[in-house]
């Protein structure tokens, strides 16, 4: 019966949980040291230099990225025209109560005699937070992708909107070096409420392009990023560094280490309103 049932396999029965916490800085590897901080070689910008790219491959990243400077400038143009109208259409206007010298004429007929100002409403800041899927299942659509993420960012960053892009996977050379040497390097959720580990996880996200890169920095992040796009695909020749080899899918690891983060980013950042955009193929 079911007491009999119940008393059987109460003790194996599903447990709830609180919400899941895990640290950020345990998964998400920032620009800062992924481009600069490693030996020439390991490193981006070692690995995708241009004297190690075929001159062709070069010649068409530098024409992607012309374009898309071209396409971003266009569009922030009009995004900025169409946000100057919403404001306009939402502004109101209002006396100031100093009197209009010119209006004193008309006193003994109108009480419209005073100056009027032009109230402008506050915009909202906002953020983009860009998460690229760097699994298997997405090879061959792997190239575009990670130009259509250089084309967001582009975007952001003509119309000063804070911006990040990472990259969710389970690729991490140093771990797999842990694994084989004995060391334990598995990262757990936990419980927010009582800190008990409830699953592991091998997640590492990248952060190939940020708002916070100087001008310079950023151009030459997006070619690099652009010419490490040209080593997916079966017909590509070039190889891929080994922590930019595609792995996994951990998207729901991706997920909740962006909830964890996300509030100190908008609070940083004084972000209103902050939009995720997730590229995967699921």
């Amino acid at each position: 019966n079911v007491d009999l049932l119940r008393d059987r396999y109460s003790g194996t029965a599903d447990s709830f949980c609180g919400p899941l916490k895990i640290n950020p800085d345990e998964v998400m590897q920032d620009w800062t040291d992924l481009y600069t901080s490693k030996p020439d070689g390991l490193s981006v910008d070692g690995y995708y230099r241009d004297d190690n790219t075929p001159l062709g491959i070069l010649d068409e990243v530098d024409r992607f990225l012309d374009e898309s400077r071209k396409t971003c400038r266009a569009m922030a143009q009009e995004f900025l025209r169409k946000q100057k109208a919403v404001a306009f259409r939402r502004a109101t206007v209002a006396k100031t109560g100093v009197l209009d010298m010119q209006k004193m004429v008309n006193y003994k007929w109108s009480e419209d005699i005073f100056r009027k100002t032009t109230i402008m409403p506050d915009g909202k800041n906002h953020g983009l937070l860009i998460l690229v899927d760097w699994s298997q299942s997405m090879e061959q659509v792997m190239k575009d992708t990670i130009r259509q993420a250089i084309q967001m960012a582009m975007f952001c960053r003509m119309i000063n909107i804070p911006f990040e892009m990472y990259s969710f996977s389970n690729v991490d050379q140093s771990r797999r070096q842990s694994y084989f040497d004995g060391r334990n390097s598995e990262i757990h959720f936990t419980d927010a409420d009582t800190g008990e580990k409830i699953a592991g996880t091998g997640l590492i996200m990248r952060n190939y392009l940020s708002s916070r890169m100087p001008k310079q920095r950023f151009f030459d992040a997006c070619k690099r990023v652009a010419i490490m796009s040209e080593t997916y695909g079966w017909r590509s020749n070039l190889t891929t560094r080994y922590n930019d080899r595609l792995g996994a899918t951990p998207l729901d690891d991706a997920i909740w280490t962006a909830t964890n983060w996300l509030p100190k980013y908008r609070a940083e950042n004084g972000i209103e309103v902050m939009n995720t955009l997730i590229i995967s193929d699921g």
